[in-house]
């Protein structure tokens, strides 16, 4: 993507009003406004927007995936931005359902069920087009929650389509094999609490089967120092069975569910990205119809190539076809278009460019839809110093090259001064979001001779207490560490006086842990508006992109 679209798909996706025109190298300066002035308020966010338009139903499931019909020639849609309720909608198209269609007989008297298909997102997600949502930490239980009852919806609906076709009918209704959802989590207790939630859509008759076995493989009850000491979105993501490599097969019937199954067999797998990858034959992929992508953001944080390498196999022809019935298969999977008729759901905290980059490649023909909060509002404590220091970019591609430039000849020598400093107050912890960066920034202080600590996406549990040991005693220590540590471990470090946020964090919240009551610096580019944006507030960011006062 060149600089001018990436910043536009930024602009798109802020909803700002970009009928303005650029002076110099700075993005929506109006013409009226002199160069060099503090750009007060120039940025109308949301302007003009339209709203969606909402009406019907969504579409009817044996329709969709067992009709004739299906256009796989035409180009997807561009996208465009629409208000919905708070948030910013970018959409393949600008009508959406306004209700869910009746659901499944087995489900349709449960109040729990009906009660969830009255959230505005349900029928956004029912209608079987791509979604990935980026809300706040409360409401990924949400989303899980609509998404588990769509899965089952889905299941049941495709088991009954299969069990009431006529003797001789023609009816071409089944993929490749069994499996026709799968749900990647990044952890046991994910996968723990989709499957649970899942679950709670069930009729009461409903029998589940190796229960007791499901509960001891992915439940682990937190103990209660630990719940007390950690945030709340490290519970909710490593408060429980942390392990990250895990697979299983459920498989319904018409009265019972059985749990820890085969995956051949089963209709439904719930996995991580590692052991997809490492299990040997992974013909159970070629047939999905549903994929959820359930709290994107740590997956791509732990094992981005193997989810890219997941996602690309996907919907691949199977090694063996003996499972097959051929007589019962559509179409579309002969003629390799399947994988445009696979819906893809994701959700989490936040709204990534490699999230990005995912959604606008997935082939999805019956449309996408990608939603984020409007506004955001500052998090920090606007009575500590903060310094914003933005870094100009020739070239999309030269980001990294920029950065470490900026670290040799801007940071390198102050880090030099405040490892000279004198005092008990000049401990300085930085922060890289970029391992990659991290990794050039202490090969170059090394190379330097300055004394510094390290803890880094390898680093133990002993390396941790050993570095925290050793930058608290040291009066004018220097501590580097990745964000991706940070994230997973959240160690603490009460000493630290002054944060170095060499580009702003992918997530908020460690803005918050780290830098709550402390002085930070943060260097940022343009191309980190969605990360800034979060940290600062939609009204500030528009400021600090744009003013030549915080250009260094």
């Amino acid at each position: 993507m060149s600089k001018r679209s990436a910043l536009d798909f930024l602009s798109l996706l802020s909803g700002v009003n970009t009928n303005v025109k650029p002076q110099s190298k700075r993005r929506f300066i109006p013409d009226s406004i002199p160069e060099g002035k503090p750009q007060e308020a120039i940025i109308e966010i949301n302007v003009n927007l339209p709203e969606f338009e909402m009406k019907g139903e969504t579409i009817d499931q044996n329709e969709w995936y067992n009709g004739e019909k299906h256009d796989f020639i035409s180009q997807k849609p561009e996208f465009q931005s629409y208000k919905f309720g708070d948030m910013i909608a970018l959409s393949t198209s600008s009508c959406v359902p306004e209700k869910v269609r009746k659901l499944n007989s087995l489900m349709s008297e449960s109040e729990y069920a009906k009660d969830t298909t009255l959230d505005p997102i349900s029928p956004l997600i029912f209608d079987y087009k791509d979604v990935f949502c980026a809300i706040n930490d409360d409401n990924v239980s949400r989303m899980r929650k609509i998404s588990s009852l769509h899965v089952l919806n889905h299941i049941m609906n495709d088991l009954h389509i299969k069990n009431s076709r006529p003797a001789g009918s023609q009816i071409r209704d089944s993929g490749f094999t069994a499996t026709n959802c799968l749900i990647i989590c990044p952890t046991r207790h994910q996968a723990y609490k989709f499957v649970k939630e899942m679950f709670n859509f069930l009729p009461s008759e409903f029998t589940v089967e190796q229960e007791e076995r499901f509960e001891a493989e992915y439940f682990v009850e937190v103990p209660k120092g630990v719940a007390r000491n950690r945030p709340a979105d490290w519970l909710e993501i490593f408060g429980g069975n942390n392990d990250q490599q895990f697979k299983t097969g459920i498989r319904f019937f018409s009265n019972k569910v059985s749990l820890c199954q085969s995956m051949a067999k089963s209709q439904l797998v719930i996995a991580s990205p590692l052991a997809i990858m490492l299990h040997d034959d992974k013909s159970f992929l070629s047939s999905i119809e549903v994929l959820v992508l359930d709290s994107i953001e740590t997956l791509i944080i732990q094992h981005p190539t193997r989810l890219s390498e997941v996602i690309s196999a996907i919907n691949l022809n199977p090694l063996t076809v003996q499972e097959t019935d051929w007589s019962r298969l559509r179409t579309y999977y002969s003629d390799k278009q399947h994988q445009k008729m696979r819906q893809n759901i994701a959700y989490s905290t936040i709204l990534t460019p490699d999230i990005n980059s995912l959604f606008l490649g997935l082939p999805n023909i019956r449309g996408s839809l990608m939603l984020k909060p409007a506004i955001y509002q500052q998090i920090l404590d606007s009575d500590v110093e903060r310094q914003y220091k933005r870094l100009v970019v020739p070239q999309i591609n030269q980001i990294g090259d920029v950065y470490f430039k900026a670290f040799k000849e801007k940071l390198l020598p102050q880090i030099k001064v405040w490892r000279s400093q004198k005092g008990d107050n000049n401990r300085t912890l930085i922060v890289f979001s970029s391992s990659y960066q991290f990794y050039r920034a202490r090969k170059l202080l090394e190379d330097s001779g300055i004394i510094f600590y390290e803890l880094a996406d390898e680093a133990t549990e002993k390396d941790s207490k050993e570095m925290r040991k050793s930058f608290k005693i040291d009066p004018n220590g220097i501590m580097i560490i990745t964000e991706r540590y940070y994230y997973h471990f959240r160690p603490k470090f009460v000493t630290a006086n002054k944060v170095v946020f060499f580009q702003p964090p992918t997530f908020p919240q460690l803005t918050v842990s780290l830098a709550s009551n402390t002085q930070s610096i943060t260097y940022f580019t343009e191309y980190d508006k969605m990360a800034l944006e979060r940290i600062v507030g939609t009204e500030m960011c528009e400021r600090l992109i744009i003013d030549g006062v915080y250009q260094v």
